[in-house]
C-alpha cells in the first residue's frame, strides 16, 4: 500500500460511507474517496475557507492511484493544545468540547444550548435558564415539579409548608 497526505475540499456525509474529495500531491484532484470509521463515533471535518483545509492519510490500496481510501483525517487549525497525560477531548471547530481529566470532565458549549434527552425527557440548560420537558422532577424523593403541592398553606404574605 502506497501513503500520501491530502487536503480535503469537499465532504458528503449521506452514504453508507462518508467520501471526500481530495487535493493530493502535485495537485492531483481525488473524488468520492471512501473513508472508514470506528463503529460508534463519527466526525465529519470542518469545511476549507481561508484559514486552509483539514488534511487526510490516503492509502491506494495495492499501490494502484485508482483505488484511494482515507485512513484518518485531522485539522490541525482546531485542534486543542496543551493537554496533560492521559487527558482526551472531544471537540467542535466552534470552541465547544467535553474534556475528560485528571480532575474530572468538563462540558463546554462554546455559549450554545446543552440538551440532554432521555426516556421522553428533554432538559436543555442555556442562557435563559434550564428548562425540563416531560417527566417529574423530584429531589429526595418530593415532587418539586410544576404540580408540586405544599401542606399547611396561609393565605396572604405567609410561608407555606415544606412540599407534601
Amino acid at each position: 500500500m502506497t501513503i500520501a497526505r491530502g487536503s480535503i475540499k469537499s465532504v458528503n456525509d449521506g452514504g453508507k460511507l462518508r467520501t471526500l474529495n481530495l487535493v493530493g500531491l502535485q495537485d492531483e484532484s481525488l473524488s468520492d474517496v471512501e473513508h472508514f470509521e470506528s463503529y460508534g463515533f463519527t466526525a465529519v471535518p470542518a469545511a476549507s475557507g481561508n484559514d486552509g483545509a483539514a488534511e487526510a492519510i490516503i492509502g491506494f490500496v495495492g499501490g494502484s492511484r485508482s483505488h484511494p481510501v482515507v485512513l484518518a483525517f485531522g485539522d490541525r487549525r482546531s485542534r486543542k493544545k496543551g493537554r496533560s497525560a492521559g487527558d482526551v477531548a472531544m471537540y467542535h471547530y466552534n470552541g465547544a468540547e467535553i474534556h475528560f481529566s485528571a480532575s474530572g470532565i468538563n462540558i463546554d458549549t462554546a455559549g450554545n444550548p446543552l440538551t440532554i434527552t432521555a426516556g421522553g425527557v428533554t432538559m436543555t440548560i442555556s442562557p435563559a435558564g434550564v428548562a425540563i420537558q416531560g417527566g417529574a422532577v423530584t429531589h429526595n424523593g418530593k415532587n418539586i415539579g410544576s404540580d408540586h403541592v405544599h401542606t399547611g398553606v396561609t393565605p396572604g404574605s405567609g410561608n407555606t409548608g415544606s412540599p407534601a
